[in-house]
């Protein structure tokens, strides 16, 4: 148990440098509370893999009580912080306050789209495990699209992918989706050659790599033009729409656009009122707390610090964000222990040297002066990134899965979680799912010709009230594009729940050669004109009785999905099924045509 008498220190944000500071602190005679919106913390450098399918993102995340459940001075709360109030030492939070004796904000840092706001439901970043997953889904369902599409202009488009930004993060995507492409996937599908996947990666400089020195740039952009990749410097990104991304005057048709270009400080920095530089970060004094108030410090993404030996920037990496949050831990275990806040000693970042990269047994890493690539720099960036994950069992599975991911290509974690919704402009044949219609959906030749002309046709209509009609070939017709017409025979009670609730699925299925096709839309009941003629004249033709006939209901297709087995599911068995149309073929040996095998009642 901790003591309420000790100094409370409340440390906001779970990352790097918010972990660091609590570790700092473990054996200092404070109170710790950790807060953050989310129980976990994530490896950030490693996220471009859950993106990319080699990792999953419990490779890469630990629970924060987890991690700092030895530490008996600290407590983890789940809660969002929305703002502080410095005069007060108050820690806002939706339902009130807590007070503070210290206070470190580590929140981090998001995207920032440098005042184009709406690009980012169409170009999204990387910076949350929400973030990976929702790329991860974008990018496999890039490839399921076209493997349907039919237009080759869209199935382009869909096989392009845009990165924005040439950092370390636009660098890594740019060429593990390459890899996926090019490596992973091509004997997946059969229609289309993923290996003609464009991936393009904009830079606005004059170089990939910004930070790094420039021969690093120049070998990273060497690698990845190696792989494929289409590498754009001085390429300001002046638009981005679903179809495409503009570049000045030059628009390039492509449906993913994924964003690696810039930060901005968490927004709790702009509660403190106090200066910010242009991406929000808090300025902060020598010893990285808010200027005037000695007991809050600011540390990471979310502060604009320098190093005392060379007063260079500190740089938004993790060795950064690690640095200052176990400064700021130690310097508040310094005050508890009795040492005067005035002799604190000035931050100092360390730079243990930068590392990126590119592809299998491709990588840049910039160790001081020294500067290399390719193998060596691959296998140096994996062993420190295996070494500085959270938790053995982490560490353990990331070896294995790159282990495994290098033997055989294969990148394991390809899964579409959430929706699944496809991007198909034009159906590239009926054996597919049309999962977003367009607007006016278009009936192929193929789908007619299930309709029309099976030799053992077989159409179940399931109306608003659950009731099914079963009826055998000759009930149903294409009146034209994107329209089914059929009859009803005998049933008001189906016909006044249509008119009620006009939504309705027709199956049209052969349960002898086990395919045919589901159709979702909308009907409406004829009683007279063109369609209604047309369709009393069909059934004439194929010896239906359309003297029984009472009405005829035209169906507006909105989508459909090929269906491969007796897809329809009434309660009946095959057995019942298979019986009811022996029942059909001995009237029609005895000479006698059945309209209809099942009534909308479900007998």
């Amino acid at each position: 148990m901790t003591s309420p008498s000790r100094p409370r220190v409340y440390i906001v944000g779970g990352g790097f440098a918010g972990l660091a500071a609590a570790k700092a602190l473990a054996a200092s005679a404070v109170e710790v509370t950790v807060v953050d919106r989310r129980n976990h913390h994530v490896f950030q450098p490693l996220l471009y893999q859950v993106a990319t399918a080699a990792l999953a993102p419990s490779d890469i995340a630990s629970p924060i009580r987890t991690v700092l459940r030895r530490h008996k001075n600290t407590q983890v709360a789940l809660a969002e912080i929305t703002g502080v109030d410095l005069a007060q030492h108050r820690l806002i939070v939706p339902d009130g306050h807590v007070i503070y004796d210290y206070l470190i904000l580590a929140a981090g840092a998001t995207h920032a789209y440098f005042g184009h706001d709406d690009w980012a439901p169409i170009a999204p970043g990387l910076k949350s495990l929400e973030d990976a997953t929702a790329l991860r889904r974008r990018i496999l369902l890039a490839f399921e699209s076209a493997e349907y599409e039919g237009d080759e202009e869209a199935r382009r488009a869909a096989l392009t992918f845009g990165i924005v930004g040439g950092g370390p993060t636009g660098v890594e995507l740019a060429g593990a989706i390459k890899e996926i492409a090019g490596q992973t996937i091509p004997r997946d599908y059969r229609h289309i050659d993923t290996r003609t996947t464009r991936v393009i990666l904009f830079e606005a400089g004059e170089r990939l790599l910004p930070p790094f020195a420039p021969a690093v740039g120049a070998r990273a952009q060497r690698d990845l033009e190696r792989m494929g990749v289409e590498v754009r410097l001085n390429s300001a990104v002046t638009g981005i729409r679903p179809d495409g991304i503009h570049i000045a005057s030059q628009f390039i048709p492509m449906r993913n656009v994924f964003w690696a270009a810039g930060v901005q400080a968490s927004s709790l920095g702009r509660s403190l009122g106090v200066p910010l530089d242009r991406a929000g970060r808090v300025i902060v004094g020598p010893d990285l707390t808010v200027p005037g108030h000695p007991e809050v410090f600011v540390v990471g993404d979310m502060a604009a610090a320098r190093s005392a030996d060379s007063g260079k920037p500190v740089p938004g990496v993790a060795q950064g964000g690690i640095q200052m949050g176990r400064y700021a831990g130690e310097t508040i275990a310094g005050d508890v222990r009795g040492q005067s806040r005035a002799v604190r000693q000035p931050f100092v970042y360390r730079d243990r040297g930068s590392m990126a990269v590119i592809g299998k047994a491709k990588a840049v890493a910039q160790l001081g002066r020294w500067h290399f690539g390719g193998f060596p720099a691959w296998l140096l960036w994996g062993g420190i990134h295996i070494i500085s994950l959270v938790g053995y069992r982490n560490r353990m599975l990331v070896s294995l899965n790159w282990l495994w991911n290098w033997l055989l290509n294969s990148r394991d974690a390809r899964l579409i979680a959430g929706d699944a919704r496809l991007d198909i402009q034009e159906p590239r044949s009926a054996e597919f799912i049309v999962a977003d219609p367009p607007a006016r959906f278009m009936l192929t030749a193929d789908m007619k010709r299930v309709v029309e002309e099976q030799r053992l046709g077989f159409v179940a209509t399931v109306c608003p009230d659950g009731t099914p009609n079963l009826s055998p070939k000759g009930t149903t017709a294409v009146w034209d594009d994107n329209h089914l017409i059929f009859a009803n025979i005998r049933s008001p009670g189906t016909m006044a729940n249509l008119r009620r609730n006009p939504h309705v699925e027709v199956n049209v299925v052969d349960p002898f050669l086990r395919k045919g096709y589901r159709f979702k839309g909308v009907a409406s009941v004829l009683e007279s004109g063109t369609p209604y003629e047309r369709a009393l004249d069909f059934y004439k033709a194929r010896g239906s009785r359309a003297n029984a006939i009472r009405e005829i209901v035209m169906v507006r297709v909105e989508s459909a999905h090929a269906i491969d087995s007796p897809a329809y599911d009434f309660g009946l068995t095959d057995d019942q099924v298979r019986a009811r149309w022996e029942e059909h073929f001995a009237s029609l040996r005895a000479g006698k045509t059945v309209a209809n095998t099942a009534t909308s009642d479900g007998q």
